[in-house]
């Protein structure tokens, strides 16, 4: 969090931007968020996401700190994924697995962006409060998170899925894996439809243009590599016995699909990253399920060298903001 609300406004693309807002945040009146709130969800006249304006016009009452204001909004993404990971897991090395994970494959996307952030970590608690079969509560989270980024309408899907067996998962997540080559091929047009079907244009041009050139091929191989792995090491009969490890499994076929769009156009990680992340904690409780005579501190050692490598690749430069003049007019040059 510290690294995210201490960042220049160079790292990441978004950055300047969402700056840029809440700086004028104090200009908006409620009055004035009233009438986006009518014009977005009455008169359907333009795309803006009224959840996010609430969230920055009720921070800003208290401090006009933009570096403030994120640390406390990011409270809604860590908090969550906290929880989950401490609900999930049993054992110190699962947490570094899960911390090298993180930093080799999430922690881009906070220092990158700031309102999807929000709208995952919502979708997190709403899995969480259906684990404890408080639905309502968990409508409540979907609800404000697609004010805040309508992507996450998609996690609709692992909620609706949490309601299959074990047989139908299995089966569906071995599917998922013949349809690699299906995806790969139509991955734009399956991008417009999926942004056609909400009826943003801005979303549907993922697919029409590539944005970024695509690519990530080590980022998606490694997705789908854990995927299968933890398809192998995860038996039905695993499933049966455990409905924690149920409920959790419905994300891996999506992930299996939605890591695939990343090769199509890069800026697809909004999508995925609302179903992989849960790979923090399905791959220590696939590990623990095929290895359970074996020196388990070694298969993680392995995992966590890999991912470890992934790490020290090159991309994003950080910069504090105290460094900020300097790394600015590097940026605009």
């Amino acid at each position: 969090m510290l690294e995210c609300c201490l960042r220049s406004l160079s790292v990441g693309s978004d950055t300047p931007v969402y700056e840029w807002m809440y700086s004028n945040i104090q200009d908006y009146s409620w009055s004035d968020i009233w009438q986006i709130f009518v014009d977005r969800y009455v008169k359907r006249l333009g795309d803006t996401d009224i959840g996010y304006i609430l969230l920055e016009k009720t921070i800003s009452i208290f401090t006009e700190s933009w570096r403030v204001f994120t640390f406390v909004a990011q409270l809604i993404f860590f908090v969550p994924l906290g929880v989950l990971l401490y609900r999930h897991t049993n054992q110190m090395v699962q947490l570094i697995f899960a911390f090298v994970f993180h930093v080799a494959l999430i922690q881009v996307f906070p220092l990158s962006g700031a309102r999807q952030l929000y709208a995952i970590g919502l979708t997190i608690a709403a899995f969480l409060y259906v684990e404890n079969h408080r639905l309502k509560n968990a409508v409540l989270c979907m609800i404000f998170a697609a004010t805040i980024h309508l992507s996450s309408l998609i996690f609709v899907f692992p909620l609706i899925m949490a309601r299959f067996n074990a047989k139908t998962l299995k089966s569906l997540h071995l599917i998922s894996f013949f349809f690699i080559p299906v995806v790969l091929a139509l991955g734009p047009i399956i991008i417009q439809l999926m942004g056609s079907a909400v009826g943003m244009d801005r979303y549907a041009n993922y697919g029409a243009n590539e944005l970024d050139g695509g690519g990530g091929f080590v980022f998606m191989f490694m997705i789908e590599l854990l995927s299968l792995f933890c398809f192998i090491a995860i038996k039905k009969n695993d499933l049966d016995d455990n409905p924690v490890l149920l409920r959790l499994y419905t994300m891996l076929p999506l992930i299996t699909l939605f890591a695939l769009l990343i090769y199509v156009n890069g800026a697809m990680i909004r999508l995925s990253l609302y179903f992989h992340l849960y790979l923090m904690v399905l791959v220590p409780m696939a590990v623990e399920l095929l290895f359970k005579k074996s020196d388990l501190r070694l298969v993680y050692f392995f995992i966590i060298v890999v991912l470890g490598v992934m790490c020290i690749r090159g991309g994003l430069v950080y910069h504090f903001y105290w460094q900020e003049n300097q790394t600015l007019l590097e940026y605009v040059m």
